[in-house]
């Protein structure tokens, strides 16, 4: 699945990513292709952006399934499972920790999920 087609802000009312600056927290059904190439969007941000950071500086929070979870990542290419629950906190270094954790940031880039990709 290919995002580019969303990365003019505003162009789609359910799009879950910002394409630029991805910080925010996901709850996503990844039976959704769409889903899981937010996930993948995330990690190749997070790859590009700051390679030095450890998985858990950039996701703090990740779990699928309700269980503390690490996607793994083979080759540069983000290996996503097919199924499942998977929220995540993505802090990445466009902002700085002190406003990338600020919890009222955080409300506003939460976006509401479309009744089709609800996790439950």
């Amino acid at each position: 699945l290919d995002l580019d087609e969303f990365k003019e802000e505003g162009r789609s009312p359910d799009t879950l990513v910002n394409m630029t600056d991805p910080t925010g927290s996901y709850c996503l059904n990844l039976r959704d292709p769409y889903s899981r190439a937010v996930v993948r969007h995330c990690v190749q941000h997070w790859i590009t952006t700051s390679p030095d950071v450890p998985f858990a500086g950039c996701f703090p929070t990740c779990t699928l399934n309700g269980k503390r979870y690490e996607l793994a990542v083979v080759g540069g290419e983000c290996q996503v499972p097919e199924t499942g629950e998977l929220r995540f906190l993505g802090l990445f270094p466009s902002v700085s920790p002190e406003v990338a954790q600020d919890v009222m940031r955080l409300n506003k880039v939460e976006k509401p999920l479309p009744p089709e990709r609800k996790c439950s």
